[in-house]
């Protein structure tokens, strides 16, 4: 059996960038398969074909497996082999539920062997992974009856993360991670990586280099629901169908079923256990769960039952030196077995018990800086207790946030840190510690600032947006603002389960009005948080009789789906703006009428594709697009559209270098990393400009023949260094030395065809940003002193296509200033929005691009003309009724329509409320939440807007 070795770098690169998707990094071979396998996926759509003709789930399969624990682990668990005994069964009982729900098999452990001598480990004189699955592969089982046998290890291996048979025995999985252990699993029942070349159709996914010679082209990372368990993507605990079908015919296969009520268990006789330990027993392989019943006496009076997963139970809440009478019985689908003959339990071992906490079904939510009182009760015995708090999926509190030392039965933690969390507490004497206690959850609510973001102190317009961050992407969030406290009769509620942030933007609220915003959140289907409520935060505020400007309008409410991350990417070509979004790929936008549409790997045949690079896309000097995907670990694929159509690509050679980018100017074939710049010489990167290993590059811009390269230290010094772009050499310096105007840092730059410059500086002294501005005769500076600037701050300077220069001020509203060739002015309205941009791009028609916290926004330099209609004979037929209307109104089509219509319902001044893609004849739209008045409804057909007033009562 031959091993894929993934190299290294691959994974460090890919997890530098986009370290939050933590790819799995398997070292198993899908290139050299075997004739059985081979013949098997031929065979798929047939095995797949015939699985899903069955009527019913089928017998249900037995996976047996043995498992090895190596001396190293044996010394982290502390020598405890009670706790790794639990820490291994609920790592292969999550595998279980997987595998039960979706591969049709239970997984069992029928063994494991704790090398307790480092004389005597196999596995301890080496830490490579390919060498370990060798030694397990030839090593004598722990006992003839398994199907698999696990390698489960905690110290840090080379090579891979993990490694496994294919369609054969041994799995080399870290201990903790069941879902490792889940993908490795999967390589034992015979499937391939999703990546595999030999799935019928090819590849299923392209997130990493295809296992085979059948693509070159793009790849691709999304941050969706798409990846699975046998995947390098962002995944969930399932597997893809492809790789079901072909797991389950081999676990059909070669497993035993379970085909009648499971074999009564045994318990061993005189057992004793440590309080707080569990209680083991030899499985029986058939059985699903099983039942516990305990009593302080042999005639089993107040005796109490548990159900529990696997052949394990926790021994608690029974005190010090007690003797407990059990009996058990195993459970599946066809029954219960009798019950065991009855065993005496010691638990008076002399060791202290964990104490008991109280863990309510639902946990407690605190507010922000709340001192949280973390109650337990007291054990008879101990001096002090230690408790640790952490992160709900941290499983065995690897890492834990704090860790706090009680001499009462009480503990304190001031909530700063707005999240669900978990705690646990062992009692503490001379002799020793106790176990842990079970685990408990609370919550702590956000601020306003953190993670949820509004961007008002207390008097808010009558619109604004707001922004919030979840903790895991696998919740449902609510947001409502009403009246009052119950929030009946809501002026604005709203339902979010898209993955990733939620963005969007309230509008038309009364003015003068007191009101409350609530925001709630419910972990549905996150495994590592309790399924429940986890977030449940109001606060009051009043609205002033404030508006936006008529010409800001917020995307997030066109889809907060696809316009919901904060701080977007974003290149401007001639019409459209485009954007770079981790679910949707890269999605183009008409700069006039918002039309939007996403183009990813799957929809531009591998043109395009997204990875989160540093510099997805930019803008030659004549406005047209080009993408930069990965195509292997040294090298990338490039694309120009023309006209901005991924219909009329200009497919480019690919770019060849193993190194990172950090931009590059597609014009001029300037490409740059933290302190090089390139040049392209036939499809590879030549070193042109270098800078010392301590000064890093910020910025470059080529304009009048010129490359202008911003690089600073770490010291606080810059430096503009301005070179020639085809030879490399040096043609002006522009620091503090040489223009004494300038102070020693800078930040970044601005540039305009006629020769002006503008600086964008940070003052110590002031303690604030300045622009530092060379009209081609002499520097000016604005700062904090100007009346423009007062009582706010610098953020960002941009220049236009044509040369204006731009400079954004912010504070509790935002100001943009423009350069009007002798000296700064204020260009349209204030927006009275609290810090709610960081940076600004211009388009051609000098409209401002903005984005922040509260993803992307455009500030139109002029009033948008009214909305009108346009009555073409090419146009459908479309009726809006009725109108007025309280509550709904429906769009109908005279014709069936053959594609959906993006419609959007927008105030007066032109700001959208909702969205809807509609495609049926008849199509009903819920209003009731929008306020009695008039609204604007409108799309676009065959290239012209088309608009209808609507009333609302």
């Amino acid at each position: 059996m031959r091993f894929l070795y993934l190299p290294l770098i691959l994974f460090l690169s890919l997890s530098t960038v986009f370290a939050q998707q933590k790819p799995v990094v398997c070292g198993t071979s899908d290139d050299a398969l075997p004739k059985v396998i081979l013949d098997k996926m031929a065979m798929l759509p047939t095995i797949l074909q015939e699985q899903q003709a069955r009527t019913g789930a089928g017998e249900m399969n037995v996976c047996r497996i043995a498992v090895e624990i190596d001396y190293q682990t044996y010394v982290q668990f502390e020598k405890d082999t009670n706790l790794i005994y639990r820490q291994v069964h609920e790592d292969i009982q999550k595998v279980s539920e997987v595998y039960e729900r979706e591969i049709n098999t239970r997984m069992v452990v029928t063994g494991i062997r704790i090398f307790k001598n480092p004389d005597t480990d196999p596995f301890g004189s080496t830490y490579d992974i390919f060498q370990i699955i060798g030694i397990l592969e030839a090593m004598a089982p722990v006992n003839p009856d398994f199907d698999k046998k696990a390698y489960l290890f905690t110290k840090t291996l080379i090579g891979a993360g993990g490694v496994a048979n294919l369609n054969g025995k041994a799995s080399v999985s870290p201990l903790g991670n069941p879902q490792v252990a889940m993908h490795e699993f999967g390589h034992n029942f015979a499937s391939l990586h999703t990546h595999n070349c030999n799935w019928p159709g090819g590849p299923i996914d392209f997130c990493v280099n295809a296992e085979g010679d059948c693509y070159d082209k793009a790849l691709e990372t999304l941050q969706d629901r798409s990846g699975t368990l046998m995947s390098y993507c962002t995944k969930q605990s399932t597997f893809h169908p492809l790789c079901q079908a072909i797991m389950r015919d081999h676990a059909d296969q070669l497993f035993s079923k379970i085909r009648s009520i499971p074999a009564t268990p045994a318990l061993s006789a005189n057992a004793q256990v440590a309080p707080g330990d569990f209680l083991f027993w030899q499985p029986s392989p058939t059985a699903l769960s099983y039942e516990v019943t305990y009593a302080p006496s042999a005639d089993f009076s107040n005796s109490k039952t548990a159900s529990v997963a696997f052949n394990g139970f926790q021994v608690r809440g029974v005190g010090v030196a007690n003797t407990l009478f059990v009996k058990i019985r195993a459970v599946n689908t066809f029954g219960a077995s009798s019950w065991s003959q009855p065993v005496t339990v010691s638990t008076g071992s002399g060791k202290l018990p964990p104490p008991e906490i109280n863990v309510p079904a639902t946990p407690p939510i605190f507010p922000m800086g709340t001192v949280v009182k973390l109650s337990y009760a007291a054990v008879p015995g101990a001096t002090s207790y230690e408790i640790q708090i952490g992160n709900p999926t941290d499983a065995s509190f690897e890492n834990p946030y704090l860790k706090i030392v009680s001499t009462t039965s009480e503990a304190q933690y001031t909530a700063n840190l707005p999240t669900m969390l978990k705690w646990r507490v062992r009692a503490v004497n001379a002799q020793g510690q106790s176990k842990w206690s079970e685990s408990g959850f609370f919550s702590v609510n956000p601020s306003r600032t953190f993670p949820l973001s509004i961007p008002f102190y207390q008097n808010a317009p009558t619109t604004f947006p707001f922004a919030y961050s979840p903790p895991s992407s696998r919740v449902k969030v609510r947001v409502s603002i009403a009246d009052n406290h119950d929030f009946s009769d809501a002026v604005f509620m709203k339902e979010y389960d898209h993955i990733g942030p939620v963005t969007d933007v309230v509008s038309n609220l009364p003015p003068n009005t007191n009101l409350f915003f609530k925001l709630e959140e419910w972990n549905e289907s996150d495994n590592g948080y309790p399924k429940t409520k986890t977030i449940d935060y109001t606060f009051s505020f009043s609205t002033a009789n404030t508006t936006l400007p008529a010409g800001l309008t917020f995307l997030s409410p066109l889809a907060p789906d696809v316009f919901n991350y904060a701080y977007p990417k974003i290149a401007l070509t001639s019409k459209n703006v485009w954007m770079a979004s981790r679910t949707k790929g890269f999605v183009r936008v008409d700069q006039k009428d918002f039309r939007y549409q996403a183009f990813n790997r799957g929809n531009t045949d591998g043109l395009l594709g997204s990875m989160d690079l540093p510099a997805p896309f930019q803008v030659d000097d004549s406005l047209n697009i080009e993408f930069t995907s990965f195509r292997n670990i040294s090298s990338f694929v490039r694309t120009k559209f023309r006209d901005d159509e991924p219909s009329n690509p200009t497919p480019l050679s690919p770019l060849n270098f193993t190194g990172g980018i950090a931009g590059y100017n597609p014009s001029h074939r300037l490409y740059w990393s933290n302190s090089v710049v390139y040049k392209e010489i036939n499809n590879t990167l030549a070193p042109l400009k270098s800078f010392p290993g301590d000064w890093f590059i910020r910025k470059v811009v080529v304009m009048s023949g010129k490359a202008w390269i911003l690089a600073a230290n770490y010291k606080g010094q810059a430096e503009i260094t301005v070179i020639d772009p085809v030879s490399g050499s040096d043609i002006e310096r522009i620091n503090s030395s040489t223009h004494p105007e300038l102070l020693l840092g800078m930040d970044s730059f601005a540039l305009s065809p006629d020769g002006k410059i503008m600086i964008l500086q940070y003052d110590p002294i002031a303690m604030g940003n300045r622009v530092s501005l060379w009209d081609k005769q002499k520097w000016t500076v604005l700062d904090g002193r100007d009346p423009l600037v007062s009582g706010g701050a610098i953020r960002s300077i941009a220049s236009s296509p044509s040369g204006e220069l731009y400079t954004m001020v912010w504070g509790l509203q935002t100001r943009i200033l423009k350069y009007n060739g002798s000296e700064w002015e204020k260009t349209g309205e204030d927006i009275p929005l609290l810090e709610f941009a960081t940076s600004m791009d211009i388009d051609a028609s000098d409209n401002i691009w903005l984005t922040g916290i509260y993803g992307l926004a455009k500030l139109a330099q002029i009033v948008p003309e009214p909305i009108t209609g346009i009555a073409e004979p090419s146009l459908p037929k479309v009726s809006v009724y009725p109108n007025p209307s309280s509550d709904r109104i429906l769009i109908q089509y005279a014709e069936h329509n053959s594609k959906p219509d993006s419609y959007h319902i927008a105030d007066i001044r032109g700001n959208i409320l909702a969205s809807k893609q509609v495609r049926e004849k008849l199509t009903e739209w819920d209003i009731s939440n929008l306020g009695a008045g008039i609204y604007v409804l409108w799309t676009v057909h065959n290239g012209h807007k088309r608009s209808w007033k609507i009333v609302k009562d």
